[in-house]
């Protein structure tokens, strides 16, 4: 037989799983860098279940980093103007706590710019329809985007003045990256400048490697979900 405890609280076992994730020394080092902040997240993890659960159901803080998804969740959450931004606001708080480096090598992901070019591309109606329908982990691998956000315009942009009908394409399947399979040259990448952007992708071609990238970058640019999959040799 069954035990129903519809009033069960797991209260402790949430703070318990923030904690591990983002381990004693990872939180510490935060509180020391962040003195005046640090009372603020003890509090916020221990007292408000309710935003951790949050945190935890959409996949957690990047590699643990909860003091800097908290500071980025209380920044990005009062701009957001509807439940999709809302989504966008978190994914960008839990996913870009810890940053990742752009394609280019000019720098790394800043959360609360990237935030504002994808809610400036969303009202606009730059981006693909079904950006307003995706949750907050599919959002992350929105956001996770190794372009810049000036790389991502220049994307859309030069998609829909180059080949529209792969923007407006029926098969959602390939709408978008079928770029990758019309003008990237199956061949040995043509670096022929430094640093490395995605321009130099469709004039140089590829193989496995730089087509993945591209089909990654253009998808993300106009709001859908990827991720990377690698296997032995490619």
């Amino acid at each position: 037989f069954t035990i129903v405890q519809p009033d069960f609280d797991d209260a402790d076992l949430v703070t318990h799983t923030v904690l591990q994730h983002g381990t004693a020394r990872g939180l510490a080092d935060w509180c020391d860098k962040n003195k005046d902040k640090a009372q603020q997240l003890i509090a916020t993890i221990q007292e408000d279940t309710d935003l951790m659960r949050t945190f935890l159901e959409s996949g957690g803080a990047r590699n643990g980093k909860y003091g800097e998804a908290v500071d980025l969740y209380k920044k990005l959450v009062p701009q957001a103007s509807s439940p999709v931004l809302e989504r966008l606001a978190l994914a960008c708080a839990l996913e870009l706590a810890d940053p990742y480096p752009f394609f280019n090598k000019s720098g790394v992901t800043d959360a609360v710019a990237r935030y504002i070019h994808y809610e400036q591309a969303y009202q606009l109606g730059e981006l693909d329809p079904a950006f307003g329908s995706f949750n907050v982990w599919e959002h992350r691998q929105v956001v996770n985007s190794w372009a810049t956000d000036g790389e991502s315009s220049w994307g859309r942009e030069s998609l829909l003045a180059y080949r529209p009908d792969f923007a407006l394409w029926e098969d959602r399947r390939n709408r978008y990256c079928q770029i990758v399979h019309t003008d990237v040259a199956y061949k040995e990448p043509d670096w022929y400048k430094q640093p490395p952007s995605y321009d130099q992708i469709l004039s140089g071609g590829g193989e496995c490697g730089p087509r993945a990238w591209y089909g990654r970058f253009i998808c993300k640019a106009f709001g859908i979900p990827t991720w990377g999959v690698k296997q032995p040799g490619h």
